[in-house]
């Protein structure tokens, strides 16, 4: 009798956490079903787990407006800046192989390949500061030189070192480690890091110190032949912009930088969350020593990721934004996970979305 009624207790326990569960799963479907009415994005998807729970994947609005075709949850993006955390994964993996050191001069690397001296502080700089975006060298993404290259063919392909000779001969914002500055820059020069030290393209080396290892199988890094592929070679959303028209233009085909090592990952938010988790918590991706160089924080910023503190809590962070796309990810300190991907890169909700998800976890 005693069995039976602890049976009984156990599948009252079952059903009541079903039921909590669907009650759980249907409020953030409803939360990102409404976070599309601001029309700021066609779609999108969120992720969210614990370690009780997921992680739980939810889907809404459309992937290509002219197919009128469903967001999926397995759907891939354009992950934008969100690639430098991935970047510099790869890079802390030469370090612990001891191919690299992090306060090793750039110029030991690229003194081949580029005239280091017309580079903003260029032979003063170290890996680590380029990491930390602490290099003092100004954004070529936000250049006239870098945007007059796409003026005669506006799907013109921009090799790494063409977009570094754009800020040749410029004045350093500061001098090296003197303060933190956002700038692309610093992860197009580690993407040649990258390639000179592996003897590899960006997209193989990528594949093989990350991707494969973790078997991330829909992740991969854009190249030059995807603008031409009709299909993009996997990348299953369109990306779109919202024109002065307020109708939403297909920026697909646009050229925006994304071979480039500061923004060239494409994949879904399952297997991001895959590789995060394996980096973050996990504890699986990298040395203690190197992860613990990846989480030292000054001004905010790590080695290819950010803190932000809100509400009592510290949440590790990056967010992305290119053409046709935006998404951020975030993890808190009790391993509480949100990301969200979207098609658009105007997405307005993104924040509002990920306060309400991390309410509902803790719910």
């Amino acid at each position: 009798m005693r069995k039976s009624r602890k049976l009984f207790t156990a599948v009252l326990f079952l059903l009541s956490s079903g039921i909590q569960a669907n009650k759980l799963s249907e409020q953030f479907q409803k939360d990102l079903d409404n976070s599309l009415k601001d029309h700021s994005s066609p779609g999108a998807v969120l992720l969210v787990a614990n370690d009780q729970m997921g992680p739980l994947l939810f889907a809404s609005g459309e992937s290509d407006i002219k197919n009128h075709r469903p967001m999926a949850i397995n759907d891939t993006f354009r992950i934008a800046s969100m690639s430098k955390t991935f970047l510099a994964a790869a890079i802390l993996k030469l370090v612990d192989s001891h191919q690299l050191e992090l306060d090793d001069l750039v110029k030991k690397y690229l003194a081949n390949n580029l005239e280091v001296a017309r580079i903003p502080n260029g032979d003063e700089l170290t890996i680590r500061e380029l990491l930390q975006m602490r290099s003092g060298i100004p954004d070529y993404y936000l250049g006239d030189k870098y945007n007059a290259l796409f003026d005669e063919d506006e799907n013109h392909i921009a090799t790494p070192a063409e977009a570094i000779k754009t800020i040749y001969g410029e004045k350093p914002l500061f001098k090296p480690n003197q303060k933190y500055n956002y700038s692309n820059t610093n992860y197009v020069l580690l993407h040649m890091v990258l390639e000179q030290v592996t003897k590899k393209t960006l997209a193989q080396a990528m594949q093989d110190l990350i991707f494969q290892p973790l078997h991330l199988d829909h992740t991969y890094i854009t190249q030059e032949k995807d603008f031409a592929n009709k299909d993009f070679n996997g990348l299953t959303t369109h990306g779109y912009t919202l024109g002065d028209n307020k109708q939403f233009e297909d920026v697909t085909r646009t050229y925006d930088g994304n071979g480039l090592g500061d923004g060239a990952v494409v994949t879904n938010a399952s297997e991001l969350y895959q590789f995060l988790k394996a980096l973050l918590q996990d504890k699986t991706v990298l040395s203690q020593e190197s992860l613990k160089e990846m989480l030292h924080f000054v001004d905010g910023y790590g080695l290819g990721i950010s803190v932000e503190k809100a509400g009592g809590d510290t949440y590790l962070t990056h967010n992305g934004t290119a053409s046709g796309y935006s998404g951020q990810y975030y993890v808190d300190s009790e391993n509480g996970w949100v990301i969200i991907l979207t098609n658009s890169d105007g997405s307005e909700f993104i924040v509002d979305l990920s306060d309400k998800a991390y309410q509902n976890l803790y719910s």
